[in-house]
């Protein structure tokens, strides 16, 4: 019996372009089939809609959502032509922090992130901290821990893609490797392990959302700060299990 694994996207050009390169370099090797669509607002917005339906169901939503567009991409479509929904395994969403949109709310995000715990319930929400572009926030491929200030976060996106400590490589993601995906993951697994052990290294299970979550607010947003994290790593951390590291062929010790 096939299966599906369903990614949202908050953005409709960024998120989409990296899941594109990391599913034909990477997750294209497992049997499941990856289906993707772009949600196309805030995580705010999500919120709201979220909880004005009791029994919210991820995948009726998305696809009441799309069946409303006047134009559905190739994408869109392959989501809403998924015959029985059971055969969905896991879901992702993958949503920027944005602590400086209008209707930010951090008890909000505090929210989602407990509903959406679970990748084979109603979805894993994995936030990037502080948007998407985090992925480019590398400066070479040893692990570090990097925080980033939330006072102009309208000028991130700018900054990373021209701050000079940062690492070229990572900027196209539309030419990431099985390598370049191997030191994003080990970057950000290793952030994330600091985060919530104090321990610059891989972590031996996938990360708590709530307990990220929890632990920048607690260790960074007092001061305007976050963790600099992306969502991808997380997700694939969560999908792979203790199989990630030798499917991305990444030991605890090695420089990549």
């Amino acid at each position: 019996m096939s299966s599906n694994i369903l990614f949202v996207f908050e953005g409709r050009k960024a998120e989409p372009n990296i899941a594109r390169n990391l599913r034909e370099q990477i997750l294209n090797r497992d049997s499941k089939l990856i289906v993707q669509t772009s949600y196309g607002m805030s995580i705010y917005n999500l919120f709201n809609k979220v909880t004005e339906d009791e029994y919210f169901d991820t995948y009726e939503f998305i696809v009441q959502e799309l069946e409303s567009r006047d134009k559905l991409t190739d994408d869109d479509s392959a989501v809403i032509a998924i015959e029985d929904p059971d055969d969905i395994s896991e879901i992702y969403l993958f949503f920027d922090y944005d602590c400086h949109c209008s209707n930010a709310d951090d008890k909000k995000i505090r929210d989602m992130v407990g509903l959406f715990n679970d990748a084979q319930d109603k979805g894993l929400l994995c936030i990037s901290y502080p948007m998407v572009e985090a992925i480019r926030h590398q400066r070479g491929h040893a692990p570090e821990y990097l925080t980033h200030s939330t006072v102009d976060l309208r000028n991130y996106k700018k900054w990373v893609n021209a701050a000079p400590d940062m690492d070229k490589q990572f900027q196209n993601w539309g030419l990431y490797t099985s390598e370049t995906w191997s030191s994003i993951a080990k970057q950000h697994l290793s952030r994330v392990n600091y985060l919530l052990n104090d321990s610059l290294e891989l972590p031996t299970e996938p990360a708590c959302m709530v307990e990220v979550f929890e632990s920048q607010m607690n260790k960074h947003r007092p001061s305007s700060q976050v963790a600099v994290i992306s969502g991808f790593p997380l997700m694939l951390f969560d999908l792979y299990g203790d199989d990630t590291f030798n499917i991305l062929d990444v030991a605890a010790d090695e420089e990549i």
